[in-house]
């Protein structure tokens, strides 16, 4: 680009422009020329006449100029295309990943069916209602078996009302066998939940069972205390259930 401009000490107009400069590969060369005129109209046609003179002086940047710009091109074309194809690929994948997930959950969620002829089916029917009856018997012998003694509360004690413990003493007023007593404390204990922490005595229903229940152990021995102690069961909601139809032999007079 060229400019003119006058100068203050003999009033002329003077013309510079830049041109290629081989010396540093740059546009950085400059051109300086009086107009040798006064009357700025023709400083300015000067002005056109020697911009298009400099512009013919060859600027091999020019011509790299448009080579970079042409390779810049491509080079934008090229990513475009290939950021085309990518996405292509990528949802042909995408798809055949689908079918083959779909595939496979039909092959998991398809039932198999599988025909029984008439014998077959009569043999599974019975041995399912036979293996049934078994597990019935066994539930009615079972149940047959426990049976819940007569019984009757003697006392009831509360320990401790902050921590919910409490004694239940219990006087057996028929003949039973350890898993009937077992029996017998839990559903004892389950009457009682105001118990979170309790214990139960079963003594035998004769006078020194009975009086023993009642709080009266100072007018009897050990031995006496062992034969009419049945059993002893505790509770609470950390340990569960302790049962022991023997307590005497272990714990002495209780």
């Amino acid at each position: 680009m060229s400019s003119i401009y006058r100068k203050g000490r003999d009033g002329y107009y003077y013309y510079q422009t830049y041109v290629y400069n081989e010396e540093t590969g740059k546009k950085n060369k400059k051109i300086f020329h009086s107009l040798g005129t006064k009357n700025q109209e023709e400083a300015y046609d000067q002005q056109k006449l020697l911009d298009k003179k400099y512009e013919k002086i060859p600027n091999p940047n020019n011509g790299n100029r448009y080579i970079n710009l042409k390779y810049q091109k491509l080079i934008f074309l090229t990513i475009i295309i290939l950021f085309a194809l990518y996405s292509i690929l990528i949802k042909n994948n995408l798809k055949d990943v689908n079918a083959v997930m779909i595939d496979t959950d039909i092959g998991i969620n398809q039932p198999t069916i599988i025909e029984l002829n008439d014998n077959y089916k009569d043999s599974l029917n019975m041995n399912i209602q036979k293996d049934s009856e078994s597990i019935n018997n066994v539930a009615e012998k079972l149940f047959s078996e426990v049976q819940i003694p007569s019984y009757s509360i003697s006392r009831i004690e509360t320990i401790s009302d902050v921590f919910s413990q409490g004694k239940i003493f219990i006087v057996i007023e028929s003949k039973s066998d350890s898993n009937s007593l077992r029996a017998l404390c839990d559903i004892v204990k389950d009457k009682y939940p105001k118990f979170s922490n309790v214990i139960i005595c079963l003594y035998r229903d004769t006078p020194i069972g009975r009086d023993i229940a009642n709080g009266n152990i100072a007018e009897f021995d050990n031995d006496e205390h062992i034969s009419e102690w049945l059993a002893m069961y505790t509770f609470n909601e950390v340990e569960g259930a302790f049962f022991d139809d023997k307590p005497g032999v272990y714990f002495g007079p209780y």
